[in-house]
């Protein structure tokens, strides 16, 4: 019957050959290594097990399982009760899978964890098993009716500089235009104040203004609207083709905003709570937000996220053990075979 690994590391004969061989070390008679884990999509997937243990699958999975066959022990998978991966508190003690680890209470914590100045004083991490990159994940923009929309795309100035001008050519307009009869009457006042309203509205001529100087000053009112009516329809096509959505073009700007939530919780109920519902934006790994979005899609058959196409930062995973392990090194040289052969299966 195997023992637990804290037993099986007091033997002189498995420290020596650690220390001599790592890279071909087995356990002669097998040993019980307790594992901490905790449910990570899409890297860990934790399920109930036997006799108060948990299974583990997914990619992590797999790789305590090519650990458990080449050192030849047996895992017993646990969880922290508090179903974190850990912090230090203000008295210098760790929650989580880290505090399991850093008490003794279990072998290995499986995670996988980023590697970060104040954990690596508390364990030992081993060589690099992955890395992942940060993305961004927020509510796409919800079309909103306006009856009154079409008056958004210029703006109040832009309306008032055109009212403007339109009463600057329509007295430029009486002043320099040949009136018949060379008198002025209201109805031809009227009239061309009317003729310059419907050039504006691209409504064509009706010829009641007569004269070279008429003439000019009906052709320059022709070029300004016709500028303004390309401008007013190119910005109300793109009003109308794209949701509107809050703005963010750098993280500093985020100073300016005042709300930022740290909330270590479910990932689902975020994104439900806060992002779709309240306007907040979450940070996380490529990986989990695409597993997100599509969770997402399965149950409302809509799109209703993106994410960033740049990636943030990326930081690499690792296993731990508590310091001083002297397994580790036969654990990294597994790990790096482990990657060797992925390389070779994918570029080979």
């Amino acid at each position: 019957m195997a023992h637990p690994l804290r037993e099986v590391l007091a033997e002189p004969e498995v420290l020596r050959g650690l220390a001599q061989n790592a890279a071909g070390f087995r356990f002669p008679r097998g040993a019980v290594v307790t594992v901490t884990a905790e449910h990570w999509r899409p890297y860990t997937i934790v399920a109930p097990g036997g006799e108060g243990c948990q299974r583990v699958s997914g990619p992590m999975g797999a790789i305590l399982a090519v650990l458990a066959h080449t050192l030849n022990f047996t895992c017993r998978v646990v969880s922290p009760p508090d179903a974190v991966w850990g912090s230090q508190l203000p008295n210098g003690s760790w929650t989580g899978m880290i505090g399991q680890v850093v008490r003794q209470e279990v072998d290995l914590g499986l995670g996988p964890f980023g590697m970060i100045y104040s954990r690596t004083k508390a364990v030992d991490f081993s060589t690099l098993i992955s890395f992942e990159a940060r993305s961004i994940l927020s509510r796409k923009g919800t079309p909103e009716i306006n009856p009154w929309g079409f008056l958004f795309p210029l703006t109040g100035t832009v309306w008032g500089t055109v009212a403007a001008a339109l009463a600057v050519v329509w007295l430029a307009t009486l002043l320099v235009g040949r009136r018949p009869g060379a008198s002025v009457s209201l109805t031809w006042t009227g009239d061309v104040f009317l003729q310059n309203v419907r050039v504006f509205l691209n409504q064509g001529l009706t010829g009641v203004v007569l004269g070279q100087g008429g003439v000019v000053m009906l052709g320059s009112w022709v070029v300004v609207a016709a500028v303004v009516f390309w401008s007013y329809t190119g910005n109300l096509t793109s009003l109308l083709a794209k949701m509107e959505s809050g703005e963010l073009r750098e993280l500093h700007d985020l100073d300016k905003v005042g709300r930022v939530i740290y909330e270590a919780s479910d990932l689902h109920s975020m994104v439900e709570n806060y992002v779709r519902h309240g306007g907040y934006s979450l940070i996380d790994s490529a990986f989990s937000l695409d597993l997100l979005m599509a969770d997402s899609f399965l149950k409302t058959k809509t799109c209703d996220f993106y994410k960033s196409r740049q990636m943030m930062f990326s930081t690499w995973n690792h296993v731990i053990v508590e310091k001083g392990n002297p397994l580790l090194p036969a654990v990294d040289h597994r790990f790096v075979l482990m990657t060797k052969v992925f390389l070779d299966m994918r570029f080979c």
